[in-house]
């Protein structure tokens, strides 16, 4: 399952679950879930974080 990096919490007031995780070639990682809001339809996110997990814009 490999070594934890760093942790933190992100999302908003529904149930975010991540799913995947890609390492990027110059630091930082691309996180791949899903976000449930009302009616329990979800949506699809993207996170992009720097080395030391701080999301990135």
């Amino acid at each position: 399952l490999g070594t934890e990096k760093w942790k933190k919490t992100v999302g908003g007031i529904g149930v975010d679950i991540g799913k995947s995780v890609k390492e990027l070639a110059k630091g930082g990682d691309i996180i791949s879930g899903t976000s449930t809001i009302s009616n329990l339809s979800f949506d699809s996110i993207l996170i992009k974080t720097d080395k030391k997990g701080n999301v990135s814009k």
